[in-house]
């Protein structure tokens, strides 16, 4: 079969709400579960509230004291202010592999650089990321370059 013999793969009129109701559905599960329950909107006070449910401190306590483990791939904010007078919310995100790979990279004991990188130009002047990473420098390759991205609201 080729190509040009392949139905199209259209949705039927008939059927469109019905398909855009059960996307709308799905994407709110998702997003739902990547932002842990928090709904963003366009104000501060949301994003200070998801800068509580992602806060690095408390895995750490618990880490600590009760010997939970820590994701290691999860997504937390290490670095945080906001200002619902000023409509600003900054906070800044990594997760614990990148941060320990900073740690890899300055404990090979290679001169290491900080490289950062800014989304300013392509972005609203309301939304920028800015990412940070270290490298490797005297001829030798780091394969674990690590980034944390910081985000301005």
């Amino acid at each position: 079969m080729n190509i040009q013999d392949s139905p199209t793969k259209v949705i039927d009129p008939k059927q469109r709400k019905a398909v855009e109701r059960a996307v709308r559905k799905e994407r709110s599960k998702i997003v739902s579960l990547e932002l842990d329950g928090v709904h963003l909107d366009s104000s501060v006070t949301s994003m200070q509230e998801l800068s509580e449910k992602l806060w690095l401190l408390p895995a750490l306590k618990a880490h600590d004291h009760q010997g939970l483990c820590i994701d290691l791939h999860k997504v937390y904010i290490i670095g945080r202010h906001t200002s619902v007078r000023d409509k600003f919310a900054f906070m800044c995100f990594s997760n614990v592999w990148n941060l320990l790979n900073m740690y890899r990279a300055i404990a090979s004991g290679y001169s290491v650089t900080l490289q950062t990188d800014v989304t300013s130009k392509a972005s609203t002047s309301a939304f920028n990321k800015q990412g940070f990473g270290v490298n490797m420098l005297g001829g030798h390759i780091a394969v674990w370059s690590s980034r944390a991205s910081v985000l301005t609201c």
